[in-house]
């Protein structure tokens, strides 16, 4: 009697555990859990208009040390200039970080990339490089993209330098 009751016990138990989701738990074990969560986090955007996926949007962090420098050093903007950060993909550019301006940000930005056509226009976190693109022409809406991220994480981990 006691075996019968055992095996019931064991057939309920495994009855439960198959409507358990157990891929946590198997993540934890072999060691992948931040990348499930990362994947998990990923699935969560909204789809624009245009087809873009937002991931996120924020203020940028008063306290953040993100800075625009031109070739030689000079500090054009800092994050005081920035008014909101996007990580964002689409097809064009992939995983990338959209900047929008405050309206003094606009003004010296456009300013910047008029006086640096040609030239690399540096956005430096402290003194690690995080994009260097070449200016090809005068940007005067306000906006700059950073781009050509690898994968989610990579962008994220960009993303939270601006916000935190």
């Amino acid at each position: 009697m006691k075996r019968i009751l055992f095996l019931i016990a064991i057939i309920i138990m495994l009855l439960s555990l198959s409507a358990c989701d157990l891929n946590p738990i198997i993540n934890k074990i072999n060691g992948n859990e931040a990348a499930a969560k990362a994947k998990s986090e990923e699935q969560k955007y909204k789809t624009l208009a245009d087809g873009t996926r937002l991931y996120k949007k924020s203020n940028v962090s008063a306290e953040s040390k993100i800075q625009f420098k031109d070739e030689d050093g000079n500090i054009l903007l800092d994050a005081s200039d920035v008014l909101f950060v996007s990580a964002k993909w689409s097809d064009y550019n992939g995983y990338y970080i959209e900047l929008e301006f405050t309206e003094e940000g606009k003004t010296d930005f456009a300013n910047a990339t008029r006086e640096n056509i040609g030239k690399k226009i540096n956005v430096a976190f402290g003194e690690q490089i995080l994009s260097s693109p070449i200016v090809n022409e005068e940007i005067t809406d306000g906006r700059a993209i950073l781009g050509n991220y690898q994968g989610y994480d990579e962008l994220m981990i960009i993303f939270n330098k601006f916000v935190k």
